[in-house]
């Protein structure tokens, strides 16, 4: 499904030895996680109750489930009224704050957690960039596991192997990615996709992509109702290389999320980027990803076989 590119950067060798590394200081236990709806869900605490976790990348907000809220009362304070704004509208929403959540065997007290429903049984928190920006994650994807980083254990300015940047108003990654050896395109990197790439209609029309193209609903929290699939004969990401990728565009006539509460739909521009569509778990799911959140640094790596 996927091989090297001919010519393989040092790093990439350097990096090697943190992907497959058991213990490394100031890293968390690895913890286990399943993909429920494409979505990568991890077990947590929450005052006492054990629930779920889903981690979203793409995700501009940390969010609580209004029904865990309504069963269970947990012990929090409400916070203000925020904001979010969807696809379709704009919508004010209770926060919550001192909110307690055990995971990753570490105690987290948060803070701004926005009253959704998350859409996803028996998941009551939903992290997004407000968690991640203040670790280095590493997901393990061929294993099911992941685990947190603290921000100076490992410097992936030097060590990433994939050209990527972060918006520093939105908090989205994005990486470079080359189509069919036809198309260069800056993407979301985007933990809650359950396809490989989400692109622009205008793109995949233009190159000729979608003459065998089948209309279906999509499982994935996007506002979108139904995507046109196809399949990529090429994508190339650092030095990786993958075959038989799935491709999803918007059904003609829908506008194309490019973020998960919407804030921009259709071409959009990150630092100058022009922002051409989302990244996720089809292509994600062969590699150990290393993802420094707050400056946008990325690493793929190659998983270790786990007893």
């Amino acid at each position: 499904m996927f091989s090297f590119k001919k010519s393989i950067a040092l790093s990439l060798v350097l990096l090697v030895s943190l992907c497959s590394q058991s213990v490394l200081a100031g890293a968390t236990r690895w913890v286990p996680f399943e993909l429920v709806q494409g979505r990568i869900s991890i077990p947590i605490e929450l005052d006492g109750v054990s629930t779920r976790a889903i981690l979203d990348t793409a995700s501009e907000f940390n969010a609580i489930s209004e029904s865990f809220i309504q069963q269970h009362n947990p012990d929090v304070a409400e916070g203000k009224i925020i904001e979010i704004r969807t696809v379709y509208r704009d919508e004010k929403r209770q926060s919550y704050n001192e909110v307690d959540i055990e995971m990753f065997g570490v105690d987290f007290t948060m803070d701004k957690l926005v009253s959704i429903d998350i859409g996803v049984p028996d998941t009551a928190i939903l992290l997004g960039a407000g968690f991640f920006d203040d670790f280095i994650i590493q997901i393990d994807y061929p294993n099911e596991r992941l685990r947190l980083l603290s921000p100076g254990s490992v410097d992936l300015a030097k060590l990433k192997n994939v050209e990527s940047q972060t918006h520093r108003e939105n908090y989205m990654p994005i990486v470079k990615a080359s189509l069919n050896d036809d198309e260069d395109v800056w993407l979301v990197l985007d933990t809650g996709l359950s396809g490989g790439v989400l692109l622009e209609r205008s793109i995949a029309d233009d190159k000729g992509w979608l003459s065998s193209a089948v209309s279906r609903p999509t499982p994935d929290v996007l506002e979108l109702t139904q995507v046109d699939t196809f399949a990529f004969n090429k994508v190339t990401i650092g030095p990786y290389e993958l075959d038989n990728i799935e491709g999803w565009v918007p059904v003609a006539g829908q506008d194309m999320p490019i973020t998960k509460t919407g804030k921009a739909q259709g071409a959009t521009r990150i630092k100058g980027k022009k922002i051409d569509g989302l990244l996720g778990n089809d292509v994600l799911q062969y590699f150990v990803l290393t993802l420094d959140y707050k400056y946008g640094h990325v690493h793929l790596g190659l998983a270790e076989e786990t007893n």
